[in-house]
């Protein structure tokens, strides 16, 4: 069985631009976890990324009850209530 072999790397592509990265490593060298210390992201950005969360059947279905009875999504029901939350925790000082 031959092995497989790279005249160059592969390029990988970047998934924050370069000074987001360095923002984020000099945060990390330094200890600095602040807020100040993140990237600047915008809160209006399109979704690009997922999360799993586990439920049981019981959670599940309190979900999609109440998401039926509002006429929404799950995914729209739980961001209306999880983002407001978040974000209010997220700017209480530390």
């Amino acid at each position: 069985m031959s092995k497989r072999r790279f005249e160059t790397m592969p390029q990988l592509k970047a998934v924050a631009p370069s000074d987001q990265i360095a923002a984020f490593a000099q945060g990390a060298a330094t200890g600095d976890l602040s807020v100040s210390a993140a990237p600047k992201l915008d809160p209006n950005a399109k979704p690009s990324t997922g999360l799993s969360l586990r439920l049981n059947e019981y959670q599940l279905n309190m979900i999609r009850t109440v998401a039926s009875r509002e006429g929404q999504s799950l995914q729209k029901l739980l961001k209306a209530i999880l983002l407001p939350e978040i974000e209010r925790r997220f700017r209480e000082p530390a």
